[in-house]
C-alpha cells in the first residue's frame, strides 16, 4: 500500500504541488499561498509607501485647489470693487467656483462673504441693466 502512494506521488507530484499552492483548508484556518506571495511582493515593492505618498499629494492637491478657488474669487470680489464690470458669464463661473469650494470640497469661511458681495453686485448691475434699457 506505501508503494502505491508513493508511487502515485511520484507520477502526479506537479499536481499535489499545484494544489497545495493553491491552497487547501486543512483546518478552519484557511492559508492562501497567492495572497501571501503578493502581499510579499507588494512589501518589497514599496507599495505601502507609494499609496501614503499618493495619499500626501492627494491631500497637498486638495489644499492647492482650495487656496486656487479663494484667490480667484477675492480677485474677483477686488476687481468689482475697483469698478470693473463682469459679464455674466464671470458671474457664472464663478458661482461654480463657490459650488466646488463649499458642496464639493466643503470650505466655509470669509469666502462666503465675499460670494454674498459678488451676489449683490451682480443683482446691482442686472438693476442697472433693466432700467437702462427701460428708459
Amino acid at each position: 500500500m506505501q508503494e502505491l502512494i508513493q508511487e502515485w506521488l511520484h507520477y502526479h507530484s506537479v499536481l499535489v504541488s499545484i494544489l497545495l499552492l493553491i491552497g487547501i483548508e486543512i483546518s478552519p484556518v484557511k492559508w492562501n499561498p497567492i495572497t501571501w506571495f503578493g502581499k510579499l511582493w507588494g512589501k518589497l515593492l514599496g507599495i505601502d509607501d507609494l499609496k501614503e505618498q499618493i495619499k500626501e499629494i492627494d491631500k497637498k492637491v486638495d489644499e492647492n485647489e482650495r487656496d486656487r478657488i479663494r484667490y480667484e474669487i477675492l480677485q474677483f470680489a477686488g476687481s468689482l470693487r475697483n469698478g470693473l464690470t463682469r459679464t455674466s458669464t464671470d458671474y457664472q463661473h464663478i458661482e461654480e467656483l463657490y459650488s466646488k469650494y463649499h458642496d464639493t470640497m466643503h470650505c466655509n469661511s470669509y469666502i462666503t462673504s465675499e460670494m454674498e458681495y459678488i451676489r449683490a453686485q451682480k443683482n446691482k448691475s442686472k438693476r442697472k441693466r433693466t432700467n437702462s434699457v427701460d428708459k
